[in-house]
């Protein structure tokens, strides 16, 4: 299951489904949701569903407040609605939409035909919907389906992320940046598959989306071959301060500011995905909330790039000290580099504080209109926004000793072009101890989890408890190495162990038209 915070494998019963969360069933599983409201949701075997609760007020249409909307873009659903007269509920495929009316209703698509089953109520359609029975989707469909597979290739990357930074893997951050690139594409493709919807508010959301998810999946693949450089930089480096003693410290200093920037460079991109998800699943909208992503997108653009240059000039530090013959200058310089690895550390810091700021931003004001609008209950909303300011605050004082640093930093290089020792000392001195103040700052960062607009309990049919498929989303909390720290200060949940839907891909035999 894809939830905005938590990779979960078999979710428990009771487990709370949260407004744009995914599930992804494989073959021979199945989930059932309970709503707050009394709704029902049972998603068969194959099936990819989106639970989507739309909050764009003032953007596409206020009535869309109160609606909720199942995005079934593969499979079959079940759906009894519940006694809440303000929640009105539309069944949405690929092709179609059918806005339910006190309703108990089955709903399935192929990703091109779509097929209704009404059981009880009324149903307004719009698009190719065609009623009558709805068989399961089967596995052979849902191997043969783009977006089906794109989902799951995203989800075993990040299973291969989670165990690799887990157990301290050297590589876990290119896997990270890896795993980012497919969950893009995943969103790029469920965008795709909804651009040409008849249905307008769809179609409006869906471009919206896929341009937010195509410029997100142009960000990886920089990133990729960054974290490479920097990865190569740093297995490198470690090899030469283990067959050169004398300048082992010296080397270890690139190692440190290398991996800074590498972890500067893939929780950039992690933000860009959330911020792509975010708009695919439909959780904000609204121009002031664009703008917000907007001067946060630009906060972590320029503190990468600043992490990256202090980089290159620990780099050219180090080297410069172990080719020098003059004592002086090498001391000089390495004092230099010192200066430079903490700058870069502080930089990753704004990244990162800045990341988490987009993620609070977006989830505290899509839940506070959708609460205030359908429940009336602001307690939740309040509890966000406090959550929120305390995010910013955090985010404002890690900027001011970002800014603290850069002051230091220049004074420094004055010093080192004195040949100062003595002032640059101090200088290394005031930088650390600027580093051990954001150290601090991110310990008390929260973690944002929004509250479920209309919670839901999952509950797990029998006997399917070990079968149930699970979807591809990043976890909200990107890690951060500042001096050893990790300010998540928690373990990433295993995500699903079973072999793709594609194994067999070869073997089957073509799937008969949807509904035939």
């Amino acid at each position: 299951m894809e939830t905005r915070n938590a990779w979960l494998k078999n979710p428990e019963a009771g487990r709370e489904i949260y407004h744009g969360d995914k599930i992804l069933t494989l073959r021979d599983s199945a989930v059932s949701l309970r709503f707050d409201d009394g709704s029902v949701l049972d998603i068969s075997a194959n099936s990819d569903v989106r639970i989507t609760q739309p909050s764009q007020k003032g953007v596409v249409a206020e009535e869309e407040l109160g609606k909720r909307e199942i995005r079934v873009m593969l499979g079959k659903v079940g759906y009894k609605s519940g006694e809440n007269k303000n929640v009105k509920t539309r069944m949405v495929s690929p092709t179609a939409v059918a806005a339910l009316r006190g309703t108990e209703v089955q709903f399935g698509t192929d990703g091109i035909y779509t097929l209704l089953n009404r059981i009880e109520g009324s149903s307004d359609n719009t698009g190719n919907i065609s009623e009558g029975h709805v068989p399961d989707v089967t596995p052979e469909q849902a191997a043969k389906n783009q977006l089906y597979q794109a989902v799951f290739e995203a989800s075993t990357a990040w299973e291969k992320y989670s165990a690799a930074k887990n157990s301290g893997a050297s590589d876990a951050n290119i896997l990270l940046a890896k795993a980012v690139q497919k969950t893009d594409e995943a969103l790029v493709l469920e965008n795709k598959s909804l651009e040409n919807h008849p249905d307008k508010v769809v179609k409006t959301r869906a471009s919206e989306g896929l341009k937010s998810s195509q410029e997100a999946l142009r960000k990886p693949l920089e990133a990729l071959k960054s974290a490479l450089d920097f990865q190569q930089k740093i297995e490198k480096n470690l090899e030469r301060a283990q067959k050169d003693s004398q300048n082992q410290n010296a080397y270890q200093l690139i190692v440190r500011a290398a991996t800074e920037a590498q972890e500067a460079v893939v929780n950039a991109v992690r933000a860009y995905m959330e911020l792509a998800e975010v708009h695919t699943a439909e959780l904000h909208g609204s121009d002031f909330e664009r703008k917000i992503e907007v001067g946060i997108i630009g906060k972590i653009e320029i503190a990468t790039e600043m992490a990256k240059n202090f980089e290159k000039k620990v780099e050219v530090l180090v080297e410069k000290a172990i080719s020098s013959k003059d004592p002086n200058v090498s001391d000089v310089a390495l004092k230099s580099a010192e200066v430079f690895v903490a700058a870069v550390a502080l930089k990753s810091a704004e990244v990162f504080v800045a990341a988490a700021e987009a993620n609070a931003t977006v989830t505290e004001l899509a839940n506070k209109a959708l609460d205030a609008e359908i429940s009336g209950d602001k307690t939740e909303s309040q509890k966000l926004n406090q959550t929120l300011m305390q995010i910013m605050e955090t985010a404002g004082v890690i900027s001011d000793k970002a800014l603290q640093a850069e002051a230091v930093v220049e004074k420094a290089e004055k010093a080192a072009a004195r040949n100062d020792s003595e002032s640059l000392k101090e200088a290394t001195e005031e930088v650390n101890a600027i580093q051990k103040e954001v150290a601090a700052e991110l310990k008390t960062l929260p973690v944002v989890s929004p509250p479920a607009t209309q919670p839901s309990q999952t509950t797990t049919p029998s006997g399917t408890a070990g079968q149930t498929g699970m979807a591809a989303t990043p976890s909200s909390e990107p890690s951060l190495s500042t001096g050893g720290t990790s300010p998540s200060g928690g373990s990433e949940t295993p995500l699903i162990q079973q072999s793709p839907p594609l194994q067999d891909i070869n073997k089957a035999t073509a799937p008969k038209p949807y509904g035939q």
